[in-house]
């Protein structure tokens, strides 16, 4: 460019690098602004799609086979969390082990805490003992995030329990908490679950006055 070519002298070369360098996005920025001083707006659209295009389709290319590999909303057969959030709703009226094995594998785990982890018989019983005590419980996804072969879901729980929950009397006052999950995918099944919730918040707006 310099030397050979004689589009920019040696000083406009290094003013457009270190213009390049202080802007933000990639160095490579310095070859759009190269073919903006040579060839004007024809000089950045070409050297840009040269420079950036291959990388960009083949990125995009990526993450569409990702989004193939799983997308759970295109199809119930995909939907690998549709049946496990089935049984969150109303689980008293249910059938909460079919669900759950629908959903998950034999092995699968379901973890509140880094070593605080249940099988999926634990979880059964718990999602049971859990629609006795709120019988309108329901569940909802608010947002679904695909990543590969994991799942993660930002869900609301909501509910008026009719029995002692968390430690709270019933007093007709109802919850709604914010809960994440992050499901892990294997073989068409969940094979293991970190979920946190806010049950912290549903405590104060039980006992709120």
């Amino acid at each position: 460019m310099v030397d050979i070519h004689h589009w920019i002298t040696a000083p406009q070369f290094g003013a457009m690098f270190a213009l390049a360098q202080a802007a933000p996005g990639p160095n490579m920025m310095v070859v759009t602004l190269i073919g903006w001083h040579v060839a004007g707006w024809q000089g950045v659209l070409v050297t840009s799609l040269a420079t950036f295009g291959p990388s960009s389709r083949r990125d995009g290319a990526n993450d569409r086979d990702g989004q193939r590999r799983l997308r759970p909303e295109r199809s119930q057969s995909a939907c690998h969390h549709c049946a496990f959030y089935d049984a969150l709703n109303q689980p008293a009226t249910k059938d909460v082990a079919a669900l759950l094995v629908q959903s998950t594998s034999p092995t699968w785990v379901s973890c509140g805490g880094n070593d605080a982890c249940l099988p999926r018989e634990k979880v059964i019983a718990a999602f049971k003992k859990r629609g006795e005590d709120v019988p309108d419980l329901a569940w909802k996804i608010v947002e679904l995030v695909v990543a590969g072969d994991r799942v993660i879901v930002r869900g609301e729980g909501s509910g008026t329990p009719k029995t002692l929950f968390l430690g709270v009397q019933p007093g007709g006052k109802a919850f709604r908490v914010m809960a994440i999950d992050i499901h892990n995918i294997a073989d068409d099944k969940m094979v293991r679950s970190y979920h946190v919730e806010d049950w912290a918040g549903a405590i104060r707006q039980l006992t709120a006055q």
